[in-house]
């Protein structure tokens, strides 16, 4: 088999990249704790099969492998199945703030040549797979184990930095937007943090809050705390607005700027009334 350019190298994958024709998979599921074995119970079930990857597995050359994570804490479980159903029992105290599950497809074998899979024409009808390759993608979930509240999560996003910078810069590491402004206005921001804190909001946090919404496209795939509480925000403020969440978390430019406003509500008017009070105190005394 010849892989054009275009092709998504190195085999077809059923649910990406629209590398097989036909439905994409769609399932069902549910999670629940346990209190009597104080263990969270995950439950999905393929609802949408494809008959060709139905068949590999009926050969015993693929399996239903569902892959569970929590990074905070290093817990990694899987488990495979040769039915469209999968049951996973994750121990409640190995794991922390939140869990990612995937559902597959694996190939449990070198398979040659296969020609009974609906891909796309740019596969040319035959198709190969290596021991382990991943052959359909069927599900990526992420499940929040801490109550989740968007004022609360907006603060674990941002951490402010005096450092050796000219002027005000954004960065991001795992967990954090880091805002950096110049140590030689320590004091002074740390002033205006104490008695008009909107101004910190409004003058670092929402260009920070920005900056990082311009970033998802390229992050949401990542395990980094502050995408995960991004894309949340996200959500809601797609569900609250009844619109769907863009592919790949990419807003246009006066989406990102109405995330900002809704998240940080009013937060130019609240700046403008605090500097005012602070103003007009000065000149009384």
């Amino acid at each position: 088999m010849e892989i054009r350019e275009n092709a998504t190298y190195p085999y077809p994958i059923w649910g990406l990249h629209n590398d097989f024709n036909g439905l994409e998979p769609e399932g069902t599921y549910n999670m629940h704790l346990e209190e009597t074995t104080n263990e969270l119970v995950f439950d999905y079930s393929i609802t949408v099969e494809n008959e060709g990857i139905k068949r590999l597995i009926a050969e015993e050359k693929a399996t239903y492998k569902c892959v569970v994570e929590c990074v905070p804490t290093y817990f990694l479980l899987m488990k495979e199945e040769q039915a469209p159903f999968i049951q996973v029992r994750i121990p409640a105290d190995k794991v922390y703030k939140r869990l990612t599950v995937k559902v597959l497809v694996i190939a449990t074998k070198d398979i040659y040549g296969c020609n009974y899979l609906d891909v796309s024409d740019i596969y040319e009808g035959v198709v190969d797979y290596p021991k382990g390759g991943v052959v359909a993608y069927i599900d990526n979930l992420s499940f929040d184990l801490q109550q989740k509240d968007n004022d609360t999560d907006l603060s674990r996003i941002f951490r402010t930095k005096a450092a050796d910078v000219q002027r005000v810069e954004y960065s991001v590491n795992d967990k954090h937007v880091v805002i950096k402004y110049p140590k030689d206005s320590k004091i002074a921001f740390e002033s205006v943090e104490g008695n008009c804190p909107a101004v910190i909001e409004a003058a670092f946090v929402f260009p920070a809050l920005v900056f990082a919404l311009s970033l998802l496209p390229q992050k949401y795939q990542s395990e980094m705390d502050w995408v995960y509480y991004l894309k949340n925000i996200v959500d809601d403020y797609c569900a609250k607005n009844n619109m769907d969440v863009p592919e790949n978390y990419k807003l246009e430019i006066e989406e990102i700027y109405d995330v900002a406003n809704a998240v940080l509500s009013k937060v130019h008017e609240s700046m403008l009334d605090e500097t005012k009070k602070v103003i007009d105190q000065a000149m009384e005394d």
